[in-house]
């Protein structure tokens, strides 16, 4: 996976000066040098995106207010997908730990849940890991405004199971839908492990 990665990024930086035309001289004049441990682990290098630079006359001195905008609209469409992931893993692990309480037995059972409810929180930590960086960018590329008090920062206690109440229409639609696509009636009715999944306890 790493290298198909850094095979990406290194296809990526090929054409990143078309559009960034004064990146390459900007490294240059602040001294950035990329490590060459960085070529080991492709995921932590920088990939200089116009987010990347706080100061909006350097920033525009690097790229065309015309890319700035592209990202902006990428980076917000990303925060509404990540903040949607994130409460979609979180109805998961409801609904996992209330499946695992009531019809786990035997040792072959919890492993197999215990490892579901693994990838559940890997998905968690990877949506966390996406709106955090969105809303990052965003308020590099945009400043404060209307739309940080709707997409508010994160917090640790933010990211918890999800009562009753927390179940919007959106969401509920978003089960039926799920349902359907299974082969199930869209109501649930009588189904007890969707009524598990919407009757949580409020925590």
């Amino acid at each position: 996976k790493r290298t198909t990665l850094l095979k990406l990024i290194q296809k990526f930086r090929t054409y990143q000066p078309i559009y960034m035309p004064g990146l390459i001289s900007h490294l240059n004049k602040v001294g950035w040098k990329e490590a060459d441990t960085d070529l080991l682990k492709p995921e932590t290098m920088l990939l200089w995106l116009p987010s990347s630079f706080n100061d909006s006359e350097t920033r525009l001195n690097i790229c065309p207010i015309s890319l700035c905008k592209i990202e902006d609209e990428l980076r917000f469409a990303q925060l509404g997908e990540a903040l949607s992931g994130v409460r979609r893993q979180l109805r998961q692990r409801v609904y996992v730990g209330k499946l695992k309480t009531k019809n786990g037995s035997g040792q072959a059972y919890w492993l197999r849940s215990n490892t579901f409810m693994s990838q559940v929180e890997g998905r968690i930590r990877t949506y966390r890991a996406q709106y955090d960086a969105s809303r990052a960018a965003l308020l590099v590329l945009r400043g404060e405004g209307k739309w940080a008090e709707i997409y508010r920062e994160l917090r640790n206690e933010d990211v918890r199971g999800i009562g009753t109440e927390a179940v919007t229409k959106e969401e509920a639609e978003e089960v039926r839908r799920a349902r359907v696509l299974a082969g199930l009636p869209a109501d649930a009715e009588g189904d007890e492990d969707y009524e598990m999944l919407i009757d949580t306890d409020t925590r």
